[in-house]
């Protein structure tokens, strides 16, 4: 999980007492804006059955994405870079909403150590895909990873229905086939352990499910990596694989492969051991194009490319992002790329920061979710990582999941609702804190309609999942 995994490597950073630069591929120069003295009332929000809450107002960075790079800039190997717009999208300027938020209230507790991950919400805004990592139950051929049930829950029913049992693989890749009502998702299965000499074997797959965990069907098998997406309307499926983009229809039909290398692309010349580069792919929707990232690791080396892939040529561009995307998802329309950037592996560090890539014009803006707050004598304290987010429907606001540290082992999770155009920000539960003790990979998810959120709100016991309604209010 890339939030856990990064927080134990900050701590072990501080222990040592070293502070880790990260020297990026690509350098930008950022023109910092002055803070807005004043909020614009035409996308105002409140929390409804709540006191007024003040507005934070947050530092917002914007950069002026070069749509070109010049050659003796790049490096050998290095794809060329993007330029802007990426797609000819049939999008509108945002139409900004109001909303009002209820207080959360748990629709769902697991089992003791039992943890919960969300992955979205089906387009009928009614079940939730989510996975259930099943601590006390555990692989068959290998009693040291655990098993996990992916499922589809009604978070105000209360009624859920489990589509697959399957080993755990850290990674948010579900994904539901509307037109087949059916769940696509990935698999690790694990063979010959020898546990005297600590080896085994790994092979990686792809299956379906249409509802019974018993007669799930496997798609894909001997994949090199789970390298799997889904386009945001259900008709195509891709998998990259060493040399190949393999390729499904809506109906789960095999489409014909494309070549492509994506080993070819791993130009960083401060790669450390011969562990693969680890990427994650989000589609944008009504296009072709998906944006390919991974984040950087082993103290900067391994990885740290922004790639958008043309899933239908095999076409490859790069973005300069500042940075590196720990999580990205595009915005309802298409039109922005949200992700959490990181630029460096130090600690304390203000460093895993909300930013969106403007498509159309190539602008990057950076939100830090609330503002900075240090002192001599605690210089943790409000120290804020976005551990995970989601869109609006109205494709101007963000609800993000934010770690706020007291002290680096001592933080709680807050919930902020980010105008992406004014720079507004607001604590949408002031009034809660959820622990945040336990790292997942996704947190939150706000449904098409706009009418309800659900978020992981575990306790210090037990780990626990929130409904929060949402209501559109009249604009002023």
């Amino acid at each position: 999980m890339k939030r856990s995994y990064i927080l134990k490597m900050l701590l072990v950073l501080l222990l040592i007492g070293s502070m880790v630069s990260i020297t990026l591929f690509v350098a930008l120069k950022p023109q910092s804006i002055p803070k807005t003295a004043t909020v614009a009332t035409a996308s105002a929000t409140g929390r409804e059955d709540a006191r007024p809450t003040e507005k934070m107002i947050p530092t917002n960075t914007t950069i002026a994405f070069p749509a070109a790079t010049a050659s003796s800039e790049r490096v050998d190997g290095q794809p060329p870079a993007c330029s802007f717009p990426l797609a000819q999208l049939a999008t509108n300027e945002p139409q900004p909403e109001n909303y009002a938020f209820s207080n959360p209230t748990v629709a769902l507790t697991a089992p003791t150590h039992n943890l919960y991950n969300i992955v979205g919400w089906l387009p009928d805004n009614q079940q939730v895909l989510m996975t259930e990592d099943l601590v006390h139950n555990y692989v068959e051929t290998n009693d040291s990873l655990i098993q996990q049930s992916s499922q589809l829950y009604n978070p105000v029913t209360g009624l859920s229905k489990i589509y697959a049992v399957h080993s755990g693989t850290g990674k948010n890749i579900l994904m539901w086939q509307p037109a087949l009502k059916a769940l696509v998702y990935p698999v690790m299965n694990y063979h010959d352990l020898d546990r005297k000499a600590a080896t085994y074997k790994l092979t990686r797959q792809i299956w379906v499910s249409h509802g019974n965990p018993k007669t799930a069907q496997i798609l894909a098998d001997d994949l090199p990596q789970l390298l799997v997406v889904m386009k945001p309307d259900g008709s195509e499926i891709i998998s990259i694989t060493e040399k190949q983009i393999l390729r499904w229809d809506g109906a789960l039909r095999e489409l014909a492969p494309i070549s492509f290398d994506l080993a070819q692309w791993d130009y960083s010349k401060n790669k450390v051991g011969i562990r693969p580069i680890l990427y994650d792919l989000a589609w944008q929707p009504d296009t072709a194009l998906i944006f390919l990232y991974s984040a950087s690791g082993e103290a900067g080396a391994n990885g740290g490319y922004d790639f958008i892939l043309n899933a239908e040529n095999g076409q490859i561009c790069e973005l300069n992002l500042g940075g590196w995307a720990q999580e990205a998802h595009w915005s309802p329309n298409g039109r922005y790329l949200a992700f959490i950037r990181s630029t460096r592996y130090s600690y304390p560090t203000y460093s895993a920061e909300l930013t969106v890539l403007d498509t159309m014009t190539g602008k990057i803006t950076t939100f830090d979710v609330i503002p900075q707050k240090t002192s001599e004598n605690h210089p943790y304290r409000d120290l804020v990582l976005v551990d995970s987010f989601a869109w609006a429907p109205d494709n101007q606001h963000i609800i993000a999941a934010a770690n706020i540290f007291a002290n680096p082992s001592s933080k709680y999770q807050g919930l902020y609702l980010v105008d992406t155009l004014s720079g507004q920000s607001l604590n949408v539960i002031p009034t809660n804190r959820f622990n945040s003790s336990t790292a997942t990979v996704q947190n939150i998810a706000w449904s098409s309609d706009g009418s309800k959120i659900v978020v992981r709100c575990p306790t210090t016991e037990v780990d626990k999942i929130c409904l929060i309604t949402v209501r559109k209010m009249a604009q002023p």
